[in-house]
């Protein structure tokens, strides 16, 4: 979901002894498979944020405004679907890292759960289910799809 450069903003600030081939190796795959996704009619996403995320200045404001038209432009293709948990949520499971629930046409679900080191795929079915506990919690502490669209929209006209 991110636009090329606000990835490479991300990744320079995320791993900041990367070598500048490396960013823009890291970047140009992401960019792809963003393309990819953007270009495919499947899967469908359903995205959880925590609201600091939507609301932090950690980019130039022209970066941050171009990624959250970016999300906006991606929920009206009807494909992503974005809630966001609001910033005074406290104690939300989502603290503990980045996963997703990957549920594929065939065959048995599978989390992919990320940290700074690297990704992890997880296929047992007890632990799947729990990260599927884990993103119903989630979700349950959100503002609903429109009104986390609308959020976003109003954060981009007060910029």
């Amino acid at each position: 979901m991110q636009t090329e450069e606000y990835a490479r903003e991300l990744i320079t600030a995320g791993v900041p002894w990367a070598k500048p081939g490396d960013v823009a190796a890291a970047v140009a795959e992401r960019v792809n498979r963003a393309k990819n996704f953007a270009e495919a009619t499947s899967p469908l996403l359903w995205v959880v944020l925590d609201g600091m995320i939507v609301r932090r200045r950690f980019t130039t404001e022209d970066v941050r405004h171009e990624q959250l038209e970016h999300v906006i432009k991606l929920v009206e293709s009807r494909r992503v679907s974005v809630q966001v948990i609001p910033e005074n949520y406290r104690g939300h499971p989502g603290l503990t890292g980045p996963f997703k629930v990957i549920t594929p046409d065939a065959g048995p679900d599978v989390v992919y759960a990320e940290s700074i080191h690297e990704g992890q795929i997880i296929t047992s079915a007890a632990d799947v289910s729990r990260y599927r506990l884990l993103f119903g919690r989630l979700q349950a502490v959100t503002l609903g799809p429109a009104e986390s669209t609308e959020m976003i929209r109003k954060d981009l006209e007060h910029g």
